[in-house]
């Protein structure tokens, strides 16, 4: 049986930009794998490019969507970056309150939690 609740609603969420301009989709959220605390959300960007990872502490909900705090140029210039503590930094995120890329699990759209595989 599914339950409905806060992850699996936020999967396929709309992600907008600081301006309000539609720029991907939540794809996948990254958490804490020692706290299960959600770190991160993986965007896919509108068009073919590669995902962009986003801090959840600088993330802004809206009634319908979620928002960034940056351009979409900005998501397009870090897409394919590993979510490293030091990524944070571009979002106004302090390294020390982001878990280490091995500590993070994806979370599925069945809530199933699995590792992240890091690209090599």
């Amino acid at each position: 049986m599914v339950v409905a609740g806060v992850i699996p609603s936020l999967l396929g969420a709309p992600v907008v930009d600081a301006d309000g301009v539609a720029t991907g989709v939540v794809a996948d959220l990254l958490a804490d794998g020692r706290t299960g605390r959600p770190a991160w959300i993986v965007v896919a960007l509108h068009g073919d490019g590669p995902v962009a990872c986003v801090p959840v502490a600088a993330l802004r909900t809206r009634t319908r969507s979620i928002q960034v705090g940056c351009r979409a140029s900005a998501l397009a210039e870090i897409a394919g970056a590993p979510p490293e503590p030091l990524l944070g930094r571009r979002f106004g995120v302090g390294p020390w309150d982001l878990p280490p890329l091995e500590a993070l699990r994806g979370l599925d759209a069945g809530g199933a939690r699995r590792p992240l595989v890091a690209a090599a």
